[in-house]
């Protein structure tokens, strides 16, 4: 969504509708019931003279929080009086530009140090604000604060046959090494579509040449797609060719979108993920454009294809044996009312690298709870399965309730897992 910067107040408002019908004599009402026309209100408030009076007016419609502040009704904005703010995806892809401003956005710990300790000098060292801040009895420290601390020790990385990874604990970032290492379970993938458009051609064969190049070290065999070429980048034609090539034996579709429009995207990930399952990637044409990086890229990108296909990547060492880890999030439906769907992830092995998932759809809290715990016993089952035993640990994240329901979490979510607990494994399991 597009956002604009208002120049005669420096505020960010975002772009929801051009009305084409309106311009700059339409009449609105102050808090005071006063009618005033918007080229009046800037002519009165800012002392802007507004120079076109045939444009037509920007809309941008309250967010929740406004509407919760009382403001319901929508803002009108003069396109003359904005400029758009953030990024292209021109500047986005230039690697100067974005190493410029990651100058600026990513300031290390020592640089962010030097500017607050500036900012408290210059204020130690103006008369009229120390004297301004001891009739409120206040005063900035010479120094900032010092706290004791310590760096967690680095984790061991591990993939096949306990090849251990090297890296950077600075950078968080070992996928250059991963390269020529065997993954711990590769999947193969021998029925897969790519589609793209015409125009981006290149870029798919380039794509497909470096995953069956990387693919092979990693444990991977990677076989030639089926390629569809698309005329145009309509969203009904990707979806069109997604319903003439994905058949019950494809293991994966992979699109090569030429702009990260949410639209499109939304529109593949609901038919891979509702209409016609099978596990689906996203690769937009910007992250292809750069031959150097290729292979870098197409290592990451195969990483993701073996996650999806069920592999398992890399691992820790993980200190607790027979834990199960569990992790519940909640999605609540802006356009249905009421209705939310839950979602519970559980480890089933050790290394913590296979997961038993479930979701459920409720409207109220009682189905909430009950979703949970449905799913959490199918958990239970399914590790017993594989394990042949129960876990002797869980360990449960909980996310998508804010502070006002953790009370509800604890008093009612809490003793429905144990009683949960109790019935798959007796009453001593606790």
């Amino acid at each position: 969504m597009p956002q604009d910067l208002s120049l005669y107040n420096n505020k960010t408002y975002r772009v929801d509708d051009f009305d084409w019908d309106k311009r700059p004599d339409h009449s609105f009402k102050l808090r005071n019931d006063t009618t005033i026309t918007i080229a009046e209100y800037y002519k009165k408030s800012y002392n802007i003279e507004v120079k076109d009076m045939n444009q037509p007016l920007v809309v941008s419609r309250p967010k929740k929080k406004d509407i919760r502040m009382g403001r319901t009704e929508p803002i009108f904005l003069l396109p003359e009086l904005c400029t758009v703010t953030g990024l292209s995806d021109e500047a986005r892809a230039d690697f100067g530009v974005m190493k410029d401003v990651g100058a600026h956005t990513r300031v290390p710990p020592e640089g962010r140090n030097r500017t607050l300790q500036g900012f408290i000098n210059q204020i130690n060292q103006n008369e009229k604000v120390k004297a301004e801040m001891q009739g409120w009895g206040l005063a900035f420290s010479q120094t900032l604060m010092t706290l004791n601390a310590r760096v967690a020790p680095q984790e061991n990385i591990y993939q096949k046959n306990n090849a251990q990874l090297s890296y950077r604990q600075e950078d968080a970032d070992w996928s250059r090494d991963m390269r020529g290492k065997q993954l711990i379970t590769p999947v193969n993938l021998e029925n897969w579509v790519i589609v793209f458009t015409r125009r981006n051609s290149a870029q798919a064969q380039d794509l497909v040449q470096t995953l069956s190049r990387v693919g092979p070290p990693m444990g991977m065999r990677i076989n030639s797609p089926t390629i569809c070429e698309l005329q145009d980048d309509r969203n009904d034609s990707y979806i069109t060719a997604l319903k003439q090539y994905v058949t019950p034996q494809t293991q994966l579709a992979l699109t090569i979108l030429p702009t990260n429009r949410k639209d499109r995207y939304d529109a593949i990930k609901k038919f891979c993920c509702v209409d016609h399952p099978v596990p689906s990637q996203c690769v937009v044409q910007r992250t292809l454009s750069k031959k150097q990086m290729l292979m870098s890229v197409a290592t990451k990108i195969a990483i993701q294809l073996n996650c999806k296909l069920g592999g398992e990547v890399w691992c820790l060492d993980i200190p607790l044996k027979n834990v199960m880890v569990v992790g519940i999030d909640t999605y609540h439906d802006s356009a249905k009312k009421g209705r939310s769907v839950g979602g519970v992830i559980c480890s089933t092995n050790n290394l913590l690298t296979r997961y038993y998932s479930r979701t459920t759809f409720q409207h109220t809290g009682e189905e909430l709870v009950n979703g949970i715990v449905t799913s959490m016993r199918g958990a239970l089952e399914k590790y017993h399965e594989v394990n042949g035993v129960l876990p002797e640990r869980i360990i449960v994240f909980r996310d998508g309730v804010g502070d006002g329901q953790l009370r509800a979490v604890f008093e009612h979510e809490v003793p429905q897992l144990n009683e949960c607990f109790k019935r798959s494994g007796g009453q001593d399991y606790k």
